[in-house]
């Protein structure tokens, strides 16, 4: 086992071996630098980055008030969430880990990151910056902060308590489904920039309750909306519905 914490520096590989060994992240934080034959990554304090290299056959664990930042190639194999884990990422890439647990999914950089099946993780997914590709399933909520996507491909699906978009100039685009009981909600100040595009081979459900909740939004529509759609409090300047 090895154990770091504030401070520690390797300079160079660490190599684990042949016998089964893991590595504990401590502390308030620090990066983890190229590690090979370790067998599992638990971050039980702090505020960690990982560098690529980094393999763990048997997952990775993500404590309760940690966080782990990575990249798509730095952030490999089965990951436990019940802290954050922050995909920062620069440019396009397809995320291959298997999320799974409660934490807070976050999506960091200008790139655009596709993921598919995440059968295993409820948690929240916060999409501060870049684009989300949703090619498979993913049942979390989610929020598309100002700036940032999401964007469901066609086969894709969200299953949630609610996705918000939150500020200005965040774009959500449907061409899956999208299966929300607490509807989509989007909210803007002075200056909108909201679109929500449902493209025709999309679908989106609000469960018992108003599908789509607008205020300053252009909403366009040529797919399926089941539920209501609450325009109410939109800019006549600034929203459509198509």
């Amino acid at each position: 086992t090895l154990n770091l914490f504030d401070g520690s520096t390797i300079i160079g590989l660490a190599d684990g071996g042949a016998d089964r060994d893991t590595i504990n992240l401590a502390g308030t934080g620090g990066t983890l630098t190229q590690a090979i034959n370790f067998e599992r990554l638990n971050v039980v304090a702090g505020d960690w980055t990982i560098m690529p290299g980094s393999n763990f056959a048997e997952g990775t664990a993500i404590g309760v008030g940690t966080s782990l930042t990575g990249s798509a190639a730095s952030l490999t194999g089965s990951i436990a969430i019940a802290g954050s884990l922050r995909v920062d990422q620069a440019s396009d890439a397809i995320f291959g880990a298997l999320l799974s647990g409660n934490g807070t999914f976050v999506k960091l950089g200008a790139g655009a990151l596709t993921i598919n099946d995440q059968l295993g993780f409820f948690g929240s997914t916060n999409i501060a910056a870049g684009r989300l590709l949703v090619a498979g399933t993913l049942a979390s909520a989610v929020t598309v902060n100002s700036g940032a996507a999401l964007v469901v491909a066609s086969g894709g699906t969200i299953r949630s308590a609610g996705i918000a978009v939150d500020l200005n100039s965040a774009v959500l685009l449907n061409s899956g489904t999208i299966v929300s009981t607490g509807g989509i909600a989007v909210t803007t100040s002075a200056n909108p920039g909201h679109t929500i595009t449902n493209l025709a081979s999309g679908t989106i459900a609000g469960g018992a309750g108003t599908a789509i909740r607008v205020q300053g939004v252009a909403l366009s529509n040529a797919g399926t909306i089941l539920g209501s759609v609450d325009l109410g409090y939109a800019d006549p300047t600034s929203r459509s519905a198509l």
